[in-house]
């Protein structure tokens, strides 16, 4: 009985800090992308061409820019990201399943206790 219960405390321990890591990780990336906005009067670089907008604009030269490799340089897709971009969602997705297996397994100990 009191097994059960220290499991239940430790899966918790776990949880908690695995989903705090991930948000320190998420929160990072999430820095990275206010790093290269902030030196780049406000707007990300985009190494690929596109309109410019007043969020982004286009660049063909790493000179040209503060911080290239923070900008919008991996396509993927139809997409265009940021490595803060690529962390963050990342670190969320990373969060999403630590809590889903933390659901499973506070159910499978409930059912093992019962």
């Amino acid at each position: 009985m009191k097994m059960k219960s220290l499991e239940k405390r430790l899966l918790n321990l776990e949880t908690i800090v695995l989903v705090l890591l991930f948000v320190f990780i998420s929160f990072f990336g999430g820095m990275m992308n206010l790093t290269v906005l902030t030196t780049n009067d406000g707007r990300m670089p985009v190494y690929w061409e596109i309109d410019s907008t007043k969020s982004h604009f286009s660049f063909q030269n790493f000179d040209e820019v503060q911080n290239p490799y923070l900008s919008d340089i991996f396509h993927i897709g139809n997409r265009i990201f940021s490595l803060g971009d690529l962390i963050t969602i990342t670190s969320l997705i990373f969060i999403f399943v630590v809590l889903v297996n933390y659901i499973y397994q506070k159910r499978k100990l409930n059912e093992i206790q019962n």
